[in-house]
């Protein structure tokens, strides 16, 4: 999380963590689903 940009605005700045941490579970996401999608376990 260092380096997303730092706002002097906290409303901004923990909409921006959030946004963050969405966009890195979206691709953990993404990744299983072509995994799965390929026929392979991804356990």
């Amino acid at each position: 999380m260092q380096n997303i940009g730092r706002y002097p605005n906290e409303v901004r700045s923990q909409a921006e963590k959030q946004i963050t941490v969405q966009s890195v579970v979206k691709v953990g996401q993404n990744l299983m689903l072509t995994v799965h999608a390929k026929g392979t376990e991804a356990n």
